[in-house]
């Protein structure tokens, strides 16, 4: 009979991005302030870090959200519109601290 192998298990654990971290703040409260002290909390990382951090992540996120309207007038089939819309995640900022 084969000897036992004595096998020690380690788990890693990682702080989770500070992205990740106010997205599931995002579905704990519906209060800003909140939301960047539990993004905290979770990431590691001070307030003000992860203020900068979401205010970027609204920038960017307000550049990648696209809305393409299309018509197109065919005969003898009326006509057809193709509404596009393209969301991602989204961080939801007061409208005192939104980017101009």
């Amino acid at each position: 009979m084969p000897a036992v192998k004595n096998v020690r298990y380690v788990t890693k654990r990682e702080l989770p991005t500070v992205e990740d971290a106010l997205y599931a703040a995002e579905g704990l409260t519906a209060d800003f302030e909140e939301r960047l002290q539990i993004a905290a909390e979770l990431s590691g990382l001070s307030i003000d870090d992860v203020r900068a951090a979401a205010e970027a992540q609204a920038a960017e996120m307000a550049k990648k959200s696209t809305l393409r309207i299309t018509s197109t007038i065919r005969s003898n089939t009326g006509s057809a519109v193709v509404v596009e819309r393209r969301r991602t995640r989204s961080v939801t900022m007061p409208r005192s601290l939104t980017l101009a």
